[in-house]
């Protein structure tokens, strides 16, 4: 058994999407889309009998001592995988492999972000984060609030009409919507329109990414990202033009994913976590019959991570 490292260009891909039970999130290709943000993807293999036995997708930020590794990024969920034949002791072992790599003085920051497999480690390296879920259960989902059942027909009365973003015309148009919410919550857009032009080439080939629109006289006024991983939507991000907010976009936006949800079957909605102190955000989620879920994630860190974190008040 031993550990390798492949790029998002040379891992073997069919091997990798059977151990991965085709996980989007820990794919070469959503993973690739951070290179233009000075992402480097990278796939933490153990083979063994000339077969893959486990593994770890990653990205890598930063150079020298301020290297930082994520599996995944920006809230998409990540961690080991093995193959199901392999016991809990074979697990931890090929766990040490790869923990080798990246716990080293030259990663200031690894994070890994709800794993399927649990992480055996020291607890001060657990901290638990949050999000909503809405579990679908058969082929029918009846929002569970009268005023949110009552918005989303006057919504629809409203002539807002919603499509899947299938036409790099409307990137400009998208663009827009994201500057505007940054602008709306003082902060400067973490994606570039660079970044999202790769997600939308990715988007047509990938039936697993969900990409929203809602038009309202020949405009977009607002757009959802979701994506499909497992047995789960997550709700990734959502963007939208304020001085439309009366049209409730938003809900229809919704409410055309749970339709999605349930025609392919899926399980859950995963809404995302929110800021802290949003409560107004979290009612909204339970109107939807989100339930609040709690979640670990790991967090690593050198003492010059350490040292930074404190002085970032983390």
């Amino acid at each position: 058994m031993s550990l390798k490292i492949y790029s998002a260009d040379d891992i073997p891909k069919n091997e990798w999407e059977n151990l991965t039970g085709k996980s989007l999130f820990s794919s070469p290709g959503l993973a690739s889309l951070w290179k233009v943000m000075g992402g480097r993807p990278t796939f933490l293999i153990n083979r063994g009998g000339g077969k893959l036995l486990s593994g770890m997708a990653g990205l890598e930020f930063g150079s020298g001592y301020l290297k930082r590794f994520y599996s995944m990024a920006d809230g998409l969920y990540g961690g080991p995988y093995y193959a199901d034949y392999l016991s809990d002791l074979e697990k931890a072992r090929h766990w040490n492999l790869m923990t080798k790599y990246f716990l080293k003085p030259t990663f200031a920051r690894v994070v890994i972000y709800n794993p399927i497999n649990k992480i055996p480690c020291d607890k001060k390296s657990i901290y638990e984060s949050s999000t909503h879920i809405i579990r679908l259960e058969g082929n029918k989902f009846s929002v569970p609030n009268p005023k949110t059942r009552t918005d989303i027909r006057a919504s629809q009365k409203s002539g807002c009409t919603i499509s899947l973003f299938s036409e790099e015309k409307y990137l400009d148009d998208f663009y827009r919507l994201v500057e505007m919410t940054s602008q709306r919550h003082k902060r400067k857009s973490r994606y570039s329109k660079e970044f999202f032009g790769g997600l939308f080439r990715l988007a047509r080939t990938d039936d697993r990414i969900i990409w929203l629109m809602a038009i309202y006289d020949g405009n977009m006024i607002a757009s959802h990202i979701r994506f499909i991983e497992g047995s789960q939507i997550l709700c990734w991000q959502s963007f939208s033009n304020k001085e439309f907010r009366h049209l409730n976009p938003n809900h229809l936006l919704l409410d055309h994913l749970v339709n999605i949800a349930v025609e392919r079957k899926i399980e859950m909605i995963n809404l995302g976590g929110s800021p802290h102190g949003a409560e107004s955000l979290e009612k909204y989620k339970e109107s939807w019959g989100g339930k609040k879920v709690r979640y670990p994630y790991y967090m690593f860190c050198s003492p010059l991570g350490k040292a930074l974190n404190f002085l970032r008040g983390r």
